[in-house]
């Protein structure tokens, strides 16, 4: 298992493939082993997927366990920023998705020389007073309801409508989750969930997505109740140059719901950025 010092942490990663550097960005609470059904829709390039601070593999060097919170995406950006030094990775393209986007758009503000083409998906530039809630009435569940509750809730915001019909992705997707008895966290683990729902909380980009100069595509799903297309309405406002693509019935989780159609279109926009 390859891991990077990077600071004070010893990240996680895999790299799969051959060609130009990409790297796919993890969301909220979530390891980098969630892409790896994804990994072959991007054949021909070298992907590098990723453990961030709290989650999967990547540990405190001096400790040996997982790194505490308090976390912020900025500072997840830089860990990226380092993990990608040290591989020797950059310039790259950055992909990120949900919390994963929060991360890349920090890193393309911060860290130009490392990106060389962005894709934000179903992502937020900061949290609205709903989105806040929404995020903040996690918490609540988590301590009502333990991690069954709190991961059957996450799922109603993950998926496009149509998936929730007969035979679609999220019946069974959540069924997998939590129908085999209720998942156990430990109170560690309740602690690093609840590091990266803060952070993503108080993410806020608005005033660096100007600063970004890396050819960008938003895409969002038209079905993503959870950061609706007024958010990448913003950010494409907000970006020079940026494009959005607007994926119809797709919801949050629109990688992992429709994986060929969200690896055509990526493909697509780094083809013709180059």
């Amino acid at each position: 298992m390859p891991f990077a010092a990077v600071g004070p942490r010893d990240l996680h990663y895999e790299l799969t493939g051959d060609g130009p550097p990409l790297v796919l960005v993890m969301g909220l609470g979530v390891g980098g082993e969630a892409w790896r059904p994804l990994l072959p829709l991007f054949e021909g390039y070298r992907t590098l997927t990723y453990d961030n601070a709290g989650v999967g593999l990547t540990r405190d060097r001096v400790t040996g366990a997982p790194p505490e919170p308090p976390y912020a995406t900025e500072g997840f950006a830089d860990d990226l920023a380092g993990l990608l030094r040290g591989l020797e990775l950059g310039p790259a393209h950055v992909v990120g998705v949900s919390m994963g986007g929060a991360i890349a758009m920090h890193l393309a503000a911060r860290e130009p020389t490392l990106v060389r083409t962005l894709t934000l998906c179903t992502t937020w530039p900061k949290a609205d007073g709903l989105l806040r809630q929404v995020f903040a009435f996690r918490e609540d569940l988590l301590e009502g309801l333990g991690p069954e509750g709190l991961l059957r809730y996450v799922s109603l915001f993950a998926w496009g409508p149509p998936s929730w019909e007969a035979g679609g992705v999220a019946v069974a997707a959540t069924e997998a989750l939590v129908g085999s008895g209720a998942p156990v966290w430990d109170d560690g683990e309740r602690r690093r969930y609840l590091g990266h729902l803060r952070a993503s909380v108080e993410h806020d980009a608005t005033g660096v997505l100007g600063a970004i100069r890396s050819p960008t595509l938003v895409l969002a799903g038209e079905g993503d109740i959870l950061t609706p297309v007024r958010f990448a309405r913003t950010m494409v406002d907000a970006i020079p140059g940026a494009t959005l693509e607007l994926a119809p019935d797709r919801g949050h989780a629109f990688p992992f719901e429709a994986p060929e159609e969200f690896a055509r279109r990526v493909r697509a926009f780094l083809e013709r950025a180059g």
